[in-house]
């Protein structure tokens, strides 16, 4: 059942109503192919046992809820999500939903931090690494997140960012993903994702 758990009748009604909603909220939601591949690398990243997540931006819990997934088709794993949004009407819809998926796939070792605040200052005040950082915050501040998160990923995790074709983020970001200790890819999806792991 694990191995099919994204063709739940129940879970593929969950993820439209949240892509349309996000939608109507003037949220630009990930693509579905988009999330096929967060949930890919949440696995592989899971298959240690444990693993702790960043989905930094989260709206209403669309790319959360693949992150999600991704835990799911594991058994007798350990996960801690840490979700981030500053957007007061969003963080209540984000809290709801994500709620409603934990209940609907039933994940008991799935953990949830839901988290009202800027990312970029609740970075600076952990003491803890990601092993993945989803990251789909205002283009500004993704130079700024990428330099924080130099010391908040553990070696080998990935960092993946949302948006790097369309809109495009300041340059000096692009060349910052392709320095060390980052080794990245960039995937030609409609808007573009940047897949980057720490090397050192």
């Amino acid at each position: 059942m694990r191995k099919h758990l994204v063709r739940n009748k129940n879970i593929e009604k969950f993820l439209y109503r949240i892509y349309r909603e996000s939608f109507n909220e003037g949220i630009g939601p990930i693509s579905r192919l988009e999330g096929s591949i967060l949930m890919t690398l949440t696995t592989l990243i899971c298959l240690k046992g444990t693993a702790t997540l960043l989905d930094a931006g989260a709206g209403l819990g669309f790319s959360t809820a693949w992150l999600i997934l991704g835990s799911a088709l594991l058994p007798n794993i350990n996960v801690t999500i840490d979700v981030v949004e500053y957007n007061k009407n969003r963080f209540e819809k984000l809290v709801s939903n994500i709620r409603e998926l934990l209940n609907t796939t039933q994940l008991k070792r799935v953990r949830i931090n839901y988290i009202f605040e800027d990312v970029i200052e609740y970075l600076k005040k952990i003491n803890y690494q990601y092993d993945l950082a989803f990251i789909d915050i205002e283009k500004h501040q993704y130079l700024d997140i990428l330099n924080i998160l130099i010391d908040k990923m553990r070696i080998g995790g990935f960092v993946v960012f949302h948006n790097v074709i369309e809109p495009p983020p300041p340059q000096v970001f692009i060349e910052k993903l392709h320095s060390e200790p980052w080794r990245t890819i960039i995937i030609p999806t409609r808007r573009g994702l940047s897949v980057s792991i720490k090397l050192v």
